[in-house]
This record gives C-alpha cells, structure tokens and sequence, in this order.
C-alpha cells in the first residue's frame, strides 16, 4: 500500500494581546517528527517536567526520529515521543508487533509514568492477549518509555479504542467500538457498538459496557465523572436497542453510566 509521507508537526503560539485588540499568534517554535514514511499524530499532553508527551502512529522502517519499529510500511506501530519544554526529542519509543497498531492516547501517571491506549491486533513482540481481530491495547510505560505492563480487551472480532480518560480512583476508563459478542463482550446489538470499559491502575478490567442498536455506533470521545462513571460521545446510524430519539442516516449520539456502567440516560 503506498502511503504519503507525513511527519508529525507539533507547532506552539503565543497570542499577545494589549488593551485595544488581540493580534495575530506569533509561532514560538515549531518541530517535525518522522521517518521516511507516513507519521500520524493523535495525541499530545503536558508532562510534570513541562515538557510534552505526544502518540499516534507510524508507518515505516527505522530512520529519521523512529526507531525500534515492529513491522513494514503497511503496518503501523503506534509512536511515542517525549520532549522537553521546547520541543527537543528525550526518547521515543515504538510500541507493537508483526501486525498493525493504530491510534493512541496518553496521560501521565502519578509516578511519573504514563498510560497509553491504542489499537492493536498482534500476537507477538511482547504482545500478548490478543482475543481474535484487533483488540483495545493498554500499555503502561515508566518515565523513560520502558514498557511496565501491556493488557489486551476485547472479542473474537475487531474492537478499537478511540478515548481514553483517568479516573479518581487511579484507574481508567477506555473506550470505542466493539464488533464482538463474546471474550471480554457480554453483548452485543448489532454491528458496532459503543465499548466502554473500566481498568483499575494495573489494568485488571472492573467492568465493561456494550450499548448501541442494529446499526453501527462508534465512541470518539470520554470523560469521567465524580460519580465514578464516564460520558461518552460519538455517533449512531441505529434506530433501536439504547438508541432513542434518532433523526436520520448519522447522530451525534451521548451516553452516561455510572460507576458501574449501568445506562443512565
């Protein structure tokens, strides 16, 4: 498959502003991070040492920034940088196997650490857990990018994750979709469903939640709340099962459940 090169391009503005009107962002710095082939940002955070850590993915052998990957240029691994305030690379690390990894989102850990969730459906290179397809993927990195643990969720079929939020308790709510009806899916009401499910700080799956209808339903966005559960966002083409209220070909489609992951509206 030939893909088009891309880097990712991290750029910072600093907006001046006087008493009369604000004036046009001034580019502080600006970076480009790659390999010879395609690169794709999906997430970047602020780190306690107030630099930056940034995920996605990445397509290609090792050269330029990337090393250390797993597959070929079909198939990405996802990618993760650290920085420090101005940008400069302190490590990076490529986490995956012999098969694809797509996506990623990152947080900093209480310990310095950081938690990162993707996609993946690999079998090998330290992956392991793989139920069938692509699974949801949660790796948890220390502080120099060294992998502490990786766990694996999911079906037969193909899961993705798109969201990924921490909780009060430590742990942490992940979520996207599911095309499963068995593993760590309990139900399943029809092509893709809204896939919510809860780990505690080591990864150990609390509870997990199917909602949806007969047609496709996708999260793209959480949130936790005080409550212990999450708000979720993304699409629905259903017209039944959780579904209500449907207007026509695509919704917006917003869920809360508690701390349990019971619906609640």
């Amino acid at each position: 498959m030939h893909r088009i090169p891309t880097l990712f391009l991290v750029t910072f503005f600093i907006v001046a502003t006087n008493h009369s009107h604000s004036q046009t962002p001034i580019i502080e710095w600006q970076k480009c991070y790659g390999g010879h082939s395609g690169d794709y940002a999906t997430a970047v955070q602020l780190t306690s040492d107030h630099g930056y850590i940034m995920t996605g993915y990445t397509y290609g052998a090792d050269g330029g920034d990337v090393m250390g990957y797993h597959g070929n240029q079909d198939i990405g691994d996802i990618w993760v940088v650290k920085t420090d305030i101005n940008g400069n690379i302190q490590w990076q690390k490529c986490l995956g196997g012999t098969y694809f990894e797509i996506g990623a989102l990152i947080y900093e850990t209480i310990d310095g650490g950081y938690i990162v969730a993707g996609t993946s459906s690999s079998t090998d290179c330290s992956i392991a857990g793989n139920h069938g397809g692509a699974d949801f993927w949660v790796v948890k990195l220390t502080s120099e990018g060294e992998i502490s643990w990786q766990k694996m969720y999911g079906g037969s079929q193909n899961d993705y994750a798109y969201a990924l939020d921490p909780t009060s308790d430590g742990g942490y709510i992940v979520a996207g979709f599911t095309e499963s009806n068995d593993g760590d899916v309990i139900t399943n009401h029809g092509e893709r469903d809204f896939w919510i499910i809860k780990i505690d700080a080591t990864g150990n799956l609390k509870w997990q939640k199917s909602l949806g209808g007969s047609g496709d339903d996708e999260i793209y966005s959480v949130k936790s709340t005080p409550d212990g559960g999450c708000i979720a966002a993304g699409f629905t083409e259903s017209t039944d099962g959780d579904v209500t209220g449907f207007h026509g070909q695509r919704d917006y489609w917003v869920v809360k459940v508690d701390g349990s992951g019971n619906l609640q509206w």
